[in-house]
C-alpha cells in the first residue's frame, strides 16, 4: 500500500509591473531543528541597472510592502531629475 501520490495544485507567481524591474522571485528556507524553527521568506528584485535587491519578510510578511515603497522612492527619483 503506497501513502505516497502525486495531485495538482495551483501555485502564485509574483510579479512586479514596474518598468525597472527586469526579474523577480522569492526564496527560503527552514530548519529541521529546533522542530520550531522560524522559516526566512526573501524575495529579491533584479532591476534594469543590474542591481538586486534583497527585501526580508518579518514576523508580519512584509516584504511585498518594503518593495512597493522602495519601488515608489526610486520612481519619484526619476521624476525629479
Amino acid at each position: 500500500m503506497s501513502f505516497i501520490g502525486k495531485e495538482k495544485k495551483e501555485i502564485y507567481v509574483l510579479t512586479c509591473s514596474h518598468p525597472k524591474v527586469k526579474k523577480i522571485w522569492e526564496w527560503g528556507g527552514g530548519a529541521s531543528i529546533p522542530t520550531n524553527g522560524d522559516l526566512i521568506r526573501n524575495i529579491s528584485i533584479l532591476l534594469d541597472t543590474g542591481q538586486v535587491c534583497n527585501f526580508k519578510d518579518d514576523k508580519e510578511s512584509t516584504a511585498e510592502e518594503q518593495i512597493d515603497k522602495y519601488l515608489n522612492i526610486i520612481s519619484d527619483d526619476n521624476t525629479t531629475k
